[in-house]
């Protein structure tokens, strides 16, 4: 039997289904009012899954939004996660979109082969006066334009490309506003509904953006991604800005990028403020609550042509470049299987990580730590972050191995906490820190490499995948942002000639996203890879031993030395901010001098003793 309680609930679930549902594919657009008159229960045998499918009614259509709730996250469920909620009885419940949660599907099947008549329980619906549709049907966009005409060519001079982007993270924000500022046409495609008014914390608690499961674990936009603000949009960099966004300088070890600056924020506040810049830039239509489910392609050539993209309002756009900026979750391979087209080549690693992140406010008269890249100490068994945020926030992190037995225990804030004041690294912020977010967590960490060329030439032309739809990264080394939009730039300079031979422009950008971003595809492989060594030797207690050979020797002695040396802090943070190559930066004959003497010096390349070892953290994540 499902139990009620008498409680208060944060959000509200008619707040929750407010923001949610308009920014869904199936939702009513954002101005239309939204009246939720009931909803219906099932229960969980096992008793551990709230089940329930509220009844709304949104311009005429009665919708039904189904939502399960549950005492902890659902591992491997990231992407179905809308909010987590405060219960005044239950404490926190973790609220999953119901469809994708495989509790109310189970459920489902059982009540369909219930015999006894027994349906839903606990149902409760008020006035119901409105038409029933399927809960994804959405009617409101027929009629609506299929996009913008063919923009006539100029007599020599720039040629004006219609483009379509799927995807409103950064690099889909990035892409749009760039190109939209060099004279294209650009059509932006979002699922999540706008952020709201209000202040920085309301972006945080207010905005429900399940496409992006990561917003709310830790995020920097390192050197490289500030500059490219900074070159291109001006008026973005200040914005973010003056709504508290940090800057801080380039820093590593002794090592200083005079002229360079980082920007520390939560992703929410950062995304949010671009987002409405976006919205209101004369050359972006911005379409939010529907997304890409398709495309358009001419097989009139001996290489199909992507021509266009199909939404699930049922509109269709016409273009002359789609660009996939639809991130970590892209559904590419999707789109091109629906189209009989081959599938694009990927390659992927699974990185077995687990994180666990909270925000914490600084504590008033307390000054908060300096945040540097690298923002993390490794032990054997877990790897501890500390990065500054927006507005006097920060975050700290804890990363474990998926098979780590404690991991679920370090779920609890207290042992969380004490963990954290055990470690040296993270000691001087949590103990300056007021906790204002519960423990976010996010799994499934792999890094994946999507190609849409093979040794043959390219699989279709007319479309390219940028950011994490291309190349997505482990988040650990703070890499994503700014590769997606370095890769947004080059777009943007090339795109005018998108339409002049579709096909060579796909194999011309896969060149250039190869020669410029897969170095560090490929640097951010090989360090996960030795972090789950790490990891899983240090379940067992034991340490990893370094790789001894010259280019292991010299990689480490090179951050090592980089504490001191300022020619070396230099060559480092060129590096971790992404402005040169480890290749570029390391072969310069100065700084090779510098790093063979301090290896030939003798000093220990051995990382440190851990503290606390795997025995105190067992012990303290026991009680």
């Amino acid at each position: 039997m499902a139990l009620f309680h008498l409680a208060t609930i944060t959000p509200t679930k008619a707040e929750l289904i407010a923001a949610l549902a308009p920014a869904q594919p199936w939702g009513p657009p954002p101005e239309e009012p939204i009246e939720v008159i009931g909803s219906f229960r099932f229960d969980d045998p096992d008793a551990r899954v709230g089940i329930e499918t509220h009844l709304v009614v949104a311009g005429g259509t009665l919708l039904q939004v189904p939502l399960t709730y549950r005492d902890e996250p659902l591992e491997g469920a990231d992407d179905a996660l809308i909010v987590q909620m405060q219960h005044s009885v239950l404490g926190a419940r973790w609220v999953y979109d119901g469809l994708r949660d495989p509790s109310i599907r189970r459920d489902a099947c059982r009540r369909c082969d219930d015999r006894s008549g027994r349906g839903a329980r606990h149902g409760r619906v008020r006035r119901p006066r409105a038409r029933t549709s399927p809960a994804h049907r959405v009617d409101r966009n027929v009629g609506r334009s299929t996009g913008p005409p063919r923009a006539r060519r100029g007599h020599g001079t720039l040629e004006v490309t219609r483009v379509v982007v799927a995807g409103a993270g950064f690099a889909g924000l990035a892409a749009a506003l760039f190109l939209a500022r060099r004279g294209q046409i650009v059509t932006l495609v979002e699922r999540d509904g706008a952020p709201p008014d209000g202040t920085p914390s309301d972006d945080v608690n207010r905005w429900l953006h399940p496409g992006v499961s990561q917003a709310r674990q830790s995020h920097a936009l390192l050197g490289r991604a500030r500059r490219v603000l900074a070159d291109e949009t001006p008026d973005v960099l200040a914005s973010l800005l003056a709504r508290g966004v940090h800057e801080v300088p380039v820093v590593v070890g002794a090592g200083t990028l005079h002229g360079e600056r980082m920007l520390l924020s939560r992703r929410l506040v950062a995304e949010a403020e671009f987002r409405r810049v976006v919205a209101r830039e004369p050359g972006v239509t911005l379409m939010a609550g529907d997304a890409v489910v398709g495309l358009q392609v001419s097989t009139s050539g001996s290489v199909p042509v992507v021509t266009g993209v199909r939404l699930f309002s049922g509109v269709s756009i016409d273009a002359d470049l789609v660009i996939d900026a639809s991130g970590r979750r892209s559904a590419l391979p999707e789109w091109f299987a629906q189209a009989g087209l081959r599938a694009p080549v990927e390659d992927r690693q699974d990185c077995g990580f687990f994180y666990l992140t909270r925000f914490y406010s600084v504590r008033p008269g307390c000054q908060i730590p300096t945040s540097r890249i690298p923002a993390s100490i490794a032990l054997d068994y877990a790897t501890v972050f500390a990065l500054g945020a927006d507005n006097d926030t920060f975050s700290l992190t804890v990363t474990l191995s998926v098979n780590d037995p404690y991991r679920k225990a370090l779920r609890d804030p207290g042992c969380f906490e004490a963990f954290l004041h055990a470690v040296p690294h993270s000691a001087p912020w949590i103990q300056v820190g007021v906790p204002i977010s519960d423990i976010a967590t996010m799994s499934r960490i792999e890094n994946r490499r999507r190609l849409l060329t093979t040794s043959n030439g390219p699989i279709v032309g007319g479309v390219v995948a940028i950011g994490d739809a291309a190349l997505h990264t482990n988040p650990t080394l703070g890499r994503g942002i700014s590769m997606g939009l370095m890769h947004a730039q080059h777009l943007a300079d090339v795109a005018h000639s998108a339409d002049d031979d579709p096909v060579d422009f796909v194999e011309t950008f896969s060149t250039w996203t190869n020669d410029h971003l897969s170095v560090w595809y490929d640097t951010q492989v090989a360090a996960d890879a030795n972090t789950l060594d790490r990891l899983a030797a240090g379940l067992l207690g034991q340490r990893i031993e370094p790789t001894d050979t010259p280019a292991a020797r010299f990689t480490a002695a090179s951050f090592r030395c980089a504490s001191h040396d300022e020619v070396v802090g230099v060559a480092v943070a060129k590096v971790a901010h992404l402005f040169a190559s480890p290749a570029e930066a390391f072969s310069d004959p100065l700084v090779a001098a510098r790093v063979n003497e301090f290896i030939a010096s003798g000093v220990s390349l051995d990382r440190p003793v851990d503290v606390p070892n795997r025995n105190a953290f067992e012990a303290l994540a026991s009680t």
